[in-house]
């Protein structure tokens, strides 16, 4: 899992198997185990180079270990004349994580390491594993694995998660760790050789959560000049402390201070001025926090620290309770079996760097990518995706670092949202991918030309079009037709009563009747990190919106507060909340577009979502039966204690601080609002969900038989979080369009127009306005049910289906009439 080829040598190849780490030399063909975790007393609880499951899900992180970058010297050993590599390499131990089983098709149980929220996470630590290659013989040998010269626990106890890591250079290695609340970020260096002693050049608070990324570049990194104490730093980062993602540069002075030292003091303050803040407050609700110190056994309990300090200043209190680089005072605590540590805020033991200079190189009420960044030293510039246009659309900009005052340039085409793009090593050329919401991927190579005469940025010339289309996106880049029966989507957008301004998109049938208002499934994510509206061709997705609107139906989507892409504020809408506040925005939109437009029937609504969409679909139709007619809900998350730490506790805090949150975003406490008709709610799901496990559903169905409340269940045995097996995708699709979930009327009544009594055959909302003659002898009565009457009674057979054409008459009363 997980090759890598190693720097100052392509004919190495480290990669992961087994639990251990190895590198394979092509040369030789002879593949060697660097590390032997398989071996030891814990076997199956200690990996090597493989990240635990919640950093590679919930924090984008998926591989543990790191080649050192190539360096000429300290290369060859003198006297044998090997070769010397080294890789820093991630240990991460599983021992106190609670083991989940789930049940395969075939009678076997997979077991693995699951940390739900309020319990204990893998501990991760950092070795550098050294070897020696003959270059006569292609043998490897001489293996050693050296722990840093201060573990990362003991230099900052109150770290949880690692983040992100890698070299900065031959000697020095840099760290990216948060705590457990996810509310307080540290950037540090570690010296191999003791150059400087470790300390945190960069540190972040926030009352909110932090949003992960990977926008790091050290200038001059590849010099080849080694750091030391009183050494200058320069870098580009990323940050959100302006409510929105953007770029900035920062300058700091890496000191020699000796940890204790009270000088460090001097380089605390708050983030107005760009310095770093550590603080520490107290637990809420004076409850024991979840162990944050796993590696020494600790777990750390700020409620009962010592209440005096150095410091009295209520600005230097961080909202996340934790301090990184203290000192921990150790008390025993019988009631949990284990250690408790305090943490005063005036024990500080690690060092900070000094701040030089701090420059933002971007600005405004919108985001810069948090991946997708580019430096190219050589010129002084910086190329970043971002999102300045507008929310919907993701373009390539360049900024000056030498010009900083200069406003970030476009290089790429308005009216499309630009996926993908990748630059050379040299940054002359860029790959190009590109689509809006009726153009399907294309793309171009782009050449960066210069500057036009009196600018100091560089423009973007196509060089070659490539994944073209049928048609042209240089004649018309309005809207092109490329999917022949089908109408063109629609983006829209609507301010909210809060005054917040949210988008959305619709897919209507081609061929729509004036006067007709037709049924809704309004397609539902609404939770953090993701965005469904922008203006990019999604083409599963599309696919299957336009199958749903070709068969008759609305298809809308909203991202309403809460999703991503548009800053803090709007996203931390639903911190501590979780399915509490989001299905009111959805609602408000739905109403909204049916009272501006002439074709929503609001009696006619339908929800689906998948994941934290099939949890909102599950909230939807238990908190708004009124409005919502069936659910839909697709492996669906029901109890937030059931699932991953790094997810949950980011928005919600832990249980045992946000009791009420949980309670109150638990499907189950609203069982008893579930409708009591049939046919009005099915649930989805994979039985080998490894994300979302079974076991939601498990509860959610004992809950809704306890409740005495009617449900289907659709289960996937071979299936994992998604679909991944082509009949399953297909049968998931035609389950969409014939599992009878759409709430729709078909009337059949008398027609005193005719001279012998006829019968038409009604659709279109309450009052079956849109009627044809329907044969007397071709129509399909149920048994039991009247035939119309000569007097001409009307007779409702109400049902539900999504398919108009292939309707059959059911017998048995609907849930979902619309009378």
């Amino acid at each position: 899992m997980n090759p890598q080829l190693c720097p100052s040598d392509p004919n190495l190849v480290g990669y992961v198997a087994d639990g251990d780490l190895w590198v394979c030399n092509l040369k030789s063909g002879f593949e060697f185990r660097l590390t032997e975790t398989k071996f030891d007393a814990d076997s199956g609880v200690v990996s090597a180079g493989m990240p635990s499951y919640v950093i590679q899900e919930e924090f984008r992180r998926y591989t543990g270990f790191w080649w050192r970058p190539d360096n000429e010297y300290d290369h060859i050993d003198s006297t044998s004349g090997d070769i010397s590599y080294s890789i820093l390499c991630e240990f991460v131990d599983e021992s106190e994580v609670d083991v989940i089983k789930i049940a395969n098709w075939d009678g076997t149980v997979e077991e693995y390491r699951f940390p739900r929220a309020g319990q204990c996470n893998a501990e991760s630590s950092l070795s550098i594993v050294t070897f020696s290659l003959n270059p006569m013989t292609q043998l490897i040998s001489d293996v050693k694995i050296s722990s840093l010269p201060k573990s990362l626990s003991d230099t900052f106890p109150s770290f949880e998660y690692l983040v992100r890591c890698g070299w900065h250079s031959y000697d020095a290695i840099w760290v990216q760790l948060l705590d457990r609340s996810q509310s307080h970020l540290v950037l540090a260096l570690m010296s191999l050789q003791d150059l400087f002693a470790p300390q945190i050049i960069y540190e972040e608070t926030t009352a909110q959560w932090i949003n992960c990324h990977d926008v790091l570049h050290f200038f001059g990194a590849d010099s080849g000049d080694e750091l030391a104490s009183g050494s200058r730093l320069r870098f580009l980062w990323s940050s959100e402390e302006s409510g929105f993602r953007h770029l900035y540069q920062i300058e700091v002075e890496l000191v020699a201070n000796s940890p204790g030292d009270d000088s460090m003091s001097e380089h605390q303050s708050d983030k107005n001025t760009g310095e770093p803040v550590v603080a520490v407050k107290e637990d809420t609700n004076g409850a024991k926090q979840p162990k944050l110190d796993q590696r020494s056994d600790f777990s750390i309990d700020y409620s009962q620290r010592s209440k005096s300090g150095n410091s009295s200043d209520e600005g230097n209190t961080s909202a996340n309770g934790t301090t990184f680089g203290t000192t921990p005072n150790v008390s025993h605590n019988s009631d949990y079996g284990r250690h408790q540590t305090t943490a005063p805020f005036e024990s500080i033991a690690t060092l900070r760097s000094k701040l030089v200079s701090k420059l933002q190189l971007t600005h405004g009420n919108w985001e810069v990518s948090d991946r997708d960044v580019w430096c190219d030293e050589h010129q002084g510039l910086v190329y970043f995706c971002g999102l300045k246009e507008s929310p919907l659309e993701r373009h390539l900009y360049v900024v000056s670092l030498n010009y900083p005052k200069l406003s970030p340039k476009r290089l790429t085409a308005e009216d499309f949202s630009h996926t993908t793009i990748a630059f050379n090593p040299s940054h002359k050329y860029f790959v190009d991918i590109q689509s809006n919401i009726t153009i399907p991927p294309f793309g171009y190579l782009q050449k960066l030309v210069s500057a036009t005469p009196g600018a100091s940025l560089p423009d973007a010339e196509p060089v070659r079009l490539f994944l073209g289309t049928t048609a042209n996106p240089g004649e018309d880049s309005d809207q092109i037709d490329l999917l022949p029966g089908m109408a063109a989507p629609q983006l829209f957008d609507y301010r909210l009563k809060s005054g917040d301004l949210i988008y959305g998109f619709i897919f209507k049938p081609e061929c729509m009747e004036a006067g007709v208002r037709y049924p809704v499934l309004l397609e539902i994510y609404g939770g953090p990190e993701v965005q469904l509206v922008s203006k990019s061709f999604k083409a599963v997705r599309h696919c299957r919106r336009h199958l749903l609107a070709s068969e008759g139906y609305i298809v809308v989507a909203f991202d309403s507060r809460g999703s991503k892409h548009r800053g803090v504020q709007f996203e931390a809408h639903c911190r501590r909340r979780l399915g509490q506040v989001e299905i009111a925005d959805q609602v408000e939109a739905l109403q909204w577009l049916a009272e501006n437009t002439d074709f929503i029937d609001m009696s006619r609504i339908a929800v689906h979502g998948w994941s934290y969409g099939g949890y909102l679909s599950l909230m939807a139709l238990a908190q708004r039966p009124d409005i919502f007619k069936c659910a839909i809900a697709g492996a669906p998350v029901t109890n937030w204690q059931l699932y991953d730490t790094g997810y949950t506790e980011r928005y919600m805090d832990t249980p045992a601080n946000n009791p009420e949150g949980y309670r109150l975003g638990n499907v189950m406490t609203h069982i008893n609002s579930f409708p009591n008709e049939e046919n009005r709610l099915l649930i989805i799901h994979g039985l080998m969900d490894e994300n979302v496990h079974f076991a939601h559903t498990v509860q959610l169905v004992q809950a809704l038989v306890n409740a005495g409340k009617p449900y289907q269940l659709n289960v996937y045995p071979f299936e994992r979080h998604s679909l991944r097996h082509s009949q399953c995708s297909e049968h998931y699709e035609t389950l969409l369009l014939s599992a009878q979930y759409v709430p729709y009327k078909r009337v059949v009544k008398c027609s005193p127009t005719h001279s012998s009594i006829g019968l038409m055959e009604c659709f279109g909302g309450p009052d079956a306005s849109h009627c044809t003659p329907l044969s007397l002898s071709t129509l399909p009565f149920p048994s039991g049910q009247p035939m119309p009457s000569n007097d001409c009674l009307t007779n409702v057979y109400p049902i539900h289906t999504l398919l108009f054409p292939s309707l059959s008459i059911t017998a048995h009363p609907s849930p979902c009439n619309l009378r």
